[in-house]
């Protein structure tokens, strides 16, 4: 394992600062990430009905059908739009499509205003999916539970809206009747009433089978809280851990803050300590979709930390990491727990969650979808989401968010020389002037003016938030460390006194 060098910390997890000084041969993004390859029919009937929403004299009645035509084409722009003057004019009818809408173009502040401010008590579903999704966001986990009871029990309720129910008990070890909820939404699900039912069969593909086999007790069980060391993937220059699989190892996991709440283990690897998959299905990432397999492992031990019933995805994973590791270590698997990276030490800490603080400052933090970390960030002085992805050594904007930014410009792009989890995909990049990039106090400026698609046309729409950056290696290297407590949704970091790619103000 590497040892700490406190003269140099963080600078050894990364070698890159973005295009503010070349691009890179090769990209890596190891982002696990959902999709579809069915095209959604609403994209092109959408557009009469959004475009008579928009009329000065249109009814509350072509308000609320534009604004469901808006979110069914996943035309989150025009939603946005829609929901703001919906907002204004104080149509109480409209609210919950509003902020369903708001949610999905990253305005979650607006979105939880909004919410916030609405008696729940015959609150309708799109407003009862959406004050689920940002309880749980917010880790407000009971009441997020309370309020995802309430939404399964109305009548005509969408496949889209019970999707919500599913993914807050799942993603709060509810396990209990899961399958038959799981199997109930699929029978419903049609991809001809758009977004987002046209990506529930991906979603859920297998989970129903998966969760009859495994039995209802919860998984990723933190068993021991401990430490490991951090050790460099010297060939990607990522943060990376060893850990034994049921006994047998040690194996190099990359520790990987965009990678779901599953361990991901490479097949060969599998295959020689006999991991069982128990269902087979599908793994998506930047670079394309691939077959995987679905397995539970018993015990999971990273150094002195243990954990137990871990959920976990077999795939070619060495192929997709450019051999640099066995395994990802998507961190929402410690999502009952405080995870601290400590990037001068090199030490993993995982520790029971508390409501002490943690070291550094204090950053807002919301866990979206499969616990990925959101922030908010100003991008050129504009209001901004961005995703917080160790598992990446880039930084990247969204093209939507660029051409926002440099409105009537037009980007020379290419296929992006980018390995990654999937096949039969090739990212496109484009390239703009850099920007500047406000996030926890810290400011970069002309930091990166690379797009990257997938960012628009499958992380935002899997994650029903539109996400402005994806944050990577490049901001990483500037924390000594950073703390997650999962269960409370709450950030630390704790930054180096003079990082090297930080501009001050």
């Amino acid at each position: 394992m590497a040892q700490a060098d406190p003269a140099s910390g963080i600078r050894t997890l990364s070698k890159l600062s973005g295009i503010r000084d070349m691009l890179p041969t090769h990209l890596l993004i190891l982002l696990l990430l959902l999709g579809t390859d069915v095209e959604n029919p609403w994209v092109s009937k959408a557009v009469p009905i959004i475009e008579a929403g928009r009329a000065d004299n249109a009814s509350v009645e072509q308000r609320k059908k534009a604004m469901d035509a808006a979110w069914r084409a996943d035309a989150w722009q025009a939603a946005a739009e829609l929901a703001a003057a919906a907002v204004q004019s104080g149509e109480s009818p409209l609210r919950g499509k509003a902020a369903r809408a708001l949610w999905r173009a990253g305005k979650f502040g607006e979105a939880e205003q909004l919410i916030d401010a609405t008696d729940l008590a015959g609150a309708d579903a799109p407003m009862l999916s959406s004050a689920i999704t940002a309880a749980l966001a917010r880790g407000r986990t009971q009441d997020g539970l309370r309020l995802a009871d309430r939404l399964e029990a109305l009548e005509n309720v969408s496949a889209s809206d019970l999707m919500t129910v599913v993914g807050a008990r799942f993603m709060r070890n509810r396990l209990d009747g899961l399958p038959r909820l799981i199997r109930k939404v699929e029978t419903m699900a049609n991809p001809k009433n758009g977004y987002p039912e046209i990506h529930i069969p991906e979603y859920l593909e297998g989970l129903a089978a998966y969760f009859e086999s495994i039995g209802p007790a919860p998984v990723n069980r933190l068993d021991t809280p401990g430490t490991a060391p951090i050790e460099v993937a010297r060939l990607v220059n990522l943060p990376m851990v060893e850990a034994t699989i049921n006994g047998h190892g040690p194996f190099r996991f990359i520790l990987d803050t965009g990678g779901s709440i599953m361990v991901s283990i490479d097949s060969e690897v599998a295959e020689d300590i006999g991991l069982k998959t128990i269902v087979t299905g599908s793994v998506r990432g930047v670079s394309g979709k691939d077959s995987a397999g679905q397995a539970l492992i018993d015990e999971f031990q990273i150094g002195s930390i243990r954990l137990s019933r871990v959920m976990s995805r077999v795939f070619e994973v060495r192929k997709a990491a450019a051999g640099s590791c066995d395994g990802i270590i998507g961190t929402g698997i410690f999502a009952d727990a405080r995870m601290k990276a400590d990037l001068v030490a090199l030490r993993l800490h995982v520790t029971p969650s508390s409501a002490d603080p943690g070291v550094g400052d204090a950053m807002e933090l919301r866990l979206i979808g499969d616990a990925k970390m959101i922030v908010p960030i100003r991008l050129s002085g504009r209001p901004a989401t961005a995703l917080l992805d160790s598992g990446a050594d880039v930084a990247a904007i969204s093209p939507a968010t660029l051409a926002a930014v440099f409105p009537g410009k037009e980007f020379a792009s290419m296929a992006a020389p980018m390995a990654g989890v999937g096949t039969g995909n090739q990212p496109t990049l484009s390239f703009a002037k850099g920007v500047d990039i406000e996030i926890g106090g810290r400011k970069y400026e002309n930091f990166s003016g690379l797009g990257l698609d997938v960012l628009d046309h499958t992380l935002s729409p899997m994650l029903g938030m539109h996400i402005d950056a994806l944050i990577g290696m490049p901001v990483f290297r500037d924390m000594k460390s950073f703390t997650v407590d999962f269960p409370r949704a709450k950030l630390w970091v704790d930054w180096a006194e003079k990082p090297e790619s930080a501009r001050k103000p």
